[in-house]
């Protein structure tokens, strides 16, 4: 069993995109706890139950990882990268509830992957966000990772693709020069965490077998590695300020910054823990 220990340092590693933490007071982490002596708490009824901005905070944190884990990480039978591709489904009729749209969804997503890869065993890998529009209609925005590249123009005159959605539009957004997809995917989520739609309901959609974002808060290693990026331009950095509903103290006011890193830097930065680094994942792995 993994000794116990505190750090001052965390480094989350999901695809290009790293996140820096620096903690005032360090944390614990290997810590072990008696489950047997915690309280049992009954799942409390749906219509009684809300979702805390930390839960939804939690949620879309996850969100962002998953999906920078897995971008431009794919590669196709020839050794060929795969890019990303943004695609969001709405529905011709005025669906309102998940209970019925999601069905739809997943069924979808079957006729998808057999019209992709002529295989009935799960092959396509993506994470799917559903929203709700103005007007109260279910649609939902999905990021695929290795579904082969869509020809706009042989679409446009045969609408092959679109035809395995039967129940309403798909339109794709381009996000070539998005940096963090993850963060933009999550913009696409509600912004009301008392959404009562939400309730109760996967807040998100993901395959597995997906690829996971690497977690470092050794001490030594963690701080080798802040150290390392400190000398780099980051795309945001922040200090989190003291908030009563969050898993975290509110006493411990933490530094954080994200860095988008090319592939020279972020070999770099993974020389310095010895885990081994992305392996490359063919379409039928």
């Amino acid at each position: 069993m993994s000794q116990p220990y505190v750090s001052p340092y965390k480094i989350v590693i999901a695809g290009n995109i790293v996140e820096a933490f620096q903690y005032t007071h360090p944390i614990g982490y290997q810590l072990e706890a008696d489950k047997k002596q915690r309280p049992y708490h009954k799942r409390r009824d749906p219509e009684m139950q809300e979702i805390s901005p930390s839960s939804l905070s939690r949620t879309r944190q996850k969100i962002i990882r998953t999906i920078n884990a897995n971008c431009n990480m794919w590669q196709n039978y020839l050794g060929e990268t795969i890019a990303p591709q943004f695609l969001t489904y709405t529905f011709a009729e005025n669906i309102t509830s998940l209970s019925e749209a999601n069905p739809l969804f997943t069924n979808y997503i079957k006729r998808l992957n057999y019209h992709s890869f002529h295989s009935k065993r799960s092959v396509v890998k993506y994470v799917s966000v559903p929203e709700f529009q103005k007007r109260g209609a279910v649609h939902y925005h999905a990021v695929f990772f290795n579904l082969p590249p869509i020809n706009l123009r042989d679409e446009f005159q045969t609408g092959d693709f679109a035809s395995n959605w039967e129940h309403g539009f798909i339109k794709a957004k381009k996000i070539a020069g998005v940096p963090n997809v993850g963060n933009y995917m999550t913009k696409y989520m509600t912004k009301d965490a008392t959404d009562r739609r939400l309730v109760g309901r996967k807040k998100y959609f993901a395959t597995r077998g997906l690829i996971q974002p690497i977690i470092i808060t050794h001490p030594h290693t963690a701080e080798q590695m802040n150290d390392y990026l400190a000398g780099m331009k980051s795309l945001h950095a922040y200090i989190s300020k003291p908030k009563q509903d969050s898993p975290y103290p509110i006493d411990n006011p933490t530094f954080c910054a994200t860095y988008h890193l090319n592939t020279h830097e972020l070999q770099t930065l993974k020389s310095f823990y010895s885990l081994s680094p992305y392996e490359s994942f063919s379409l039928l792995s």
